[in-house]
């Protein structure tokens, strides 16, 4: 026989025993018959029925670490942005600014950034380039989210 045991009105676990058995080994618990009372782990007990648990809320997915130069620029070209009445997109911009650098060392120093085969979320030429824009660390995420759908 199977046995539920019910702590603070919630299935905590199901073992084999009798409900003696169960309520002997568990005394500060509800113990009932599973066979009567189809459920399991997580299941909610009103004290005469067993009901699922409710949906657990839709998290989003994890945050990627990296996405590849490619994901990376073809999830660019999908963030507007408006320069001097101008619309254009994330990565045009990063690429005129590049172009636009007059110091020889900090535009070659963009140009490996940009150019890297692997883009990483934590890098600091993307947290400064992404600050600058105004964007948010919750929009980068996103945008790292979305790449790798890329």
């Amino acid at each position: 026989m199977q046995v539920h045991i019910i702590e603070d009105g919630v299935v905590v676990n199901t073992i084999i025993a009798t409900v003696a058995e169960a309520e002997a080994a568990y005394p500060d618990a509800v113990c009932i018959d599973a066979e009567q009372h189809a459920g399991g782990v997580g299941w909610l007990w009103d004290g005469h029925a067993l009901t699922p648990p409710p949906p657990a809320p839709d998290l989003p997915p994890p945050v990627p670490d990296s996405c590849s130069k490619r994901q990376g620029e073809l999830v660019l070209l999908t963030v507007p942005m408006e320069v001097d009445g101008q619309q254009l997109t994330v990565l045009h911009w990063l690429e005129a600014k590049i172009a636009a650098e007059p110091d020889p060392i900090e535009k070659r120093r963009m140009q490996a950034e940009l150019g890297a085969a692997t883009w990483e979320r934590a890098n600091p030429f993307l947290q400064q380039i992404w600050a600058a824009l105004g964007h948010s660390q919750a929009e980068l995420d996103e945008l790292f989210r979305r790449a790798v759908t890329l």
